[in-house]
């Protein structure tokens, strides 16, 4: 169970961080001058961001040689040519990464990634070219060509510039050659070429982290966690909690301390920059229970966070939805996807632990699903840990404490002559249930809602139903029409086309307005408590321009497929003109939102 809620902890800090990467953009570089945030970048974290954003042109081992380079007006550059760093310095593939290079179909990347991360991804690629570079051996050289004059920590002795500065970002491997062999440099007790090379390299590391290969826990933060249960008041001495440590959006490492006689767990020496993040958790009576995302402010070095525990008890009846929306998108003429956004509250001072049924499943909350729904998952749990289908119903497994939780239940249903039922049974009472479709010319038949006005979100206007008060148990039911019209509709608008998630998966979660809707929800309807939503739209509004030539790629392979079934006689002439006409309309859109 603890596994459990460590994953929906990491989708949390995933859109929490999603919303740093998604408001920040680069920034001009310190011309020189010691940086307390040196070294740049990290090797180890620029290696993820790179296997997910960059290998596509790319390729995997940074040779140029990725699927779609054949594309690029330009021989792609090789990463690991000793001579990459020659002419080129660690700030001029930032400058690259940052502002892209448009007439070679290279994106510019600022509005996407933070500089961190940009100095994350450089610090990655300028270790492709060092290749087998021994540091350890590297390290023995600086230390015997360097470390007298330019010290052991690169801080520089007297006179001497320390190497621990931004403005050593700026220069090339041949520049740095030239000054440490020139004559306004001391004679060096070598002058062997592999000597110099590794010394400058690990010179390098001073301000820039291509050596960094895994992360490093370790700072002068203290953060101490109080254990209480809040049903009966009485503090947990001697409870076991563990702390959860983040960087960004990857849990590093793990630690564990035992509550003394106060209900107090002590932790000490973690980092406090704002990159990382904790999470304490802790077991009682087999159920976990978490603190919530703790982080160091500013200058903070001292954090206190207080572990709430609950003892079993809650009720089926102590549950209710307060807050509940549909939310309809079209991925094609064939397919209607669905959004079941879901706030429960549980009423009660106990956790609701559920029933077992069975075969030994715990059912904690039960969702209905729609007859013939395909691609069913929950937002945040891709593994299917915490949530497991049963049948007809998707089943939450993770024991509810006192408060509120909130589900994005997804999944698709096929279009059957341009029509779709929508509708099940809810299990618990629902205060408020709101149906939003996109406004394109679906008709929409619901004669047990209320209409009320329509929302304008920032991907258009959507028809919006509600129903209040439903005991538990109801099944409201609306039933859309008119959908291959819409859909053509929406391809064909010339600006706000739907475009492909570099990062989608078949049905809701893939479509780019999922977090545009939702997050327009937590302004209009939702509530503060979903302000999460918010955070997400506005990355992954950021990230949609940088990842268009991968999506007009995508679309121009699925014509090619589609030729290939029609001329292998799996296609009709009447169904194969109506979806390449669909494809390429969205492609002309795409292209069009280019220019």
């Amino acid at each position: 169970m603890v596994r459990h809620r460590r994953h929906h902890v990491i989708w949390f800090l995933g859109i929490l961080v999603g919303l740093v990467i998604g408001l920040a953009g680069a920034r001009p570089l310190a011309a020189q001058g010691p940086d307390p945030g040196l070294p740049r970048g990290a090797a180890y974290r620029g290696a993820r961001i790179f296997s997910e954003r960059c290998v596509q042109c790319h390729g995997t081992l940074g040779k140029g040689d990725g699927p779609m380079a054949g594309q690029v007006p330009v021989r792609m550059a090789d990463f690991t040519d000793p001579a990459f760093a020659e002419s080129r310095s660690p700030e001029a593939v930032f400058e690259v990464i940052s502002n892209g290079r448009i007439e070679n179909l290279m994106p510019p990347w600022k509005n996407t990634l933070s500089e961190s991360e940009i100095w994350d991804v450089t610090a990655f690629v300028w270790s492709l070219h060092l290749g087998d570079l021994d540091l350890n051996a590297a390290a023995l050289q600086y230390q015997a060509l360097c470390a007298s004059c330019h010290g052991a920590q690169g801080e520089g002795v007297g006179q001497t510039p320390a190497l621990a500065q931004t403005r050593w970002l700026a220069a090339t491997d041949a520049e740095w050659r030239t000054a440490a062999s020139g004559p306004d440099h001391p004679a060096l007790p070598s002058t062997d070429p592999a000597a110099l090379r590794q010394a400058i390299a690990f010179g390098r590391s001073f301000s820039l982290g291509f050596n960094l290969s895994q992360a490093r826990v370790e700072g002068n933060g203290r953060l101490t966690v109080r254990v209480r249960n809040d049903t009966t008041g009485a503090i947990l001495a001697g409870a076991v909690v563990d702390l959860l440590v983040f960087e960004g959006t990857t849990l590093i490492t793990q630690r564990r301390a035992t509550a003394d006689t106060e209900g107090v767990a002590r932790f000490e020496g973690l980092p406090t920059d704002s990159s990382w993040a904790f999470v304490a958790t802790t077991v009682h009576n087999e159920v976990p229970f978490e603190s919530g995302l703790l982080q160091f402010e500013p200058q903070q070095t001292e954090l206190e966070a207080p572990l709430p525990v609950y003892e079993p008890g809650a009720r089926l009846e102590d549950l209710r939805i307060v807050r509940a929306h549909w939310v309809i998108g079209l991925s094609d003429a064939r397919t209607l996807d669905v959004g079941e956004l879901y706030a429960f509250v549980n009423s009660s001072d106990r956790v609701y632990t559920g029933e077992l049924d069975a075969n030994g499943h715990r059912i904690v909350l039960s969702f209905e699903l729609p007859e013939g729904a395909t691609n069913v998952g929950v937002e945040g749990d891709s593994e299917g840990m915490r949530f497991i289908r049963l049948g007809n119903r998707m089943v939450d497994t993770l024991p509810f404490p006192p408060g509120q939780r909130q589900v994005l239940l997804r999944y698709s249903l096929p279009v059957q002559d341009g029509a779709v039922a929508l509708g099940h049974p809810i299990p618990y009472p629902v205060d408020n249930l709101n149906l939003l479709a996109p406004d394109i010319g679906m008709r929409i038949e619901a004669p047990d809602w209320l209409r009320r006005e329509p929302l304008k979100t920032a991907s258009g206007d959507y028809l919006n139903f509600v129903i209040t008060n439903l005991p538990a148990g109801s099944a409201p039911k609306a039933r859309l029409s008119n959908i291959a019209a819409a859909q053509m509709t929406t391809t064909a608008m010339t600006s706000g086309g739907q475009v492909i998630d570099s990062e989608a998966r078949p049905g809701l979660s893939g479509l780019p307005w999922v977090p545009i809707v939702l997050a327009a929800l937590a302004v209009v309807v939702l509530g503060g408590g979903t302000v999460f939503l918010m955070r997400r739209q506005q990355a992954q509004m950021a990230a949609l321009p940088a990842l268009r030539e991968q999506q007009k790629q995508a679309l121009i392979h699925a014509i090619a497929e589609l030729d290939d079934r029609y001329e292998a006689g799996e296609l009709s002439e009447a169904a194969y003109q109506t979806e390449r006409r669909l494809l390429k309309a969205r492609l002309i859109t795409l292209m069009r939102d280019e220019g």
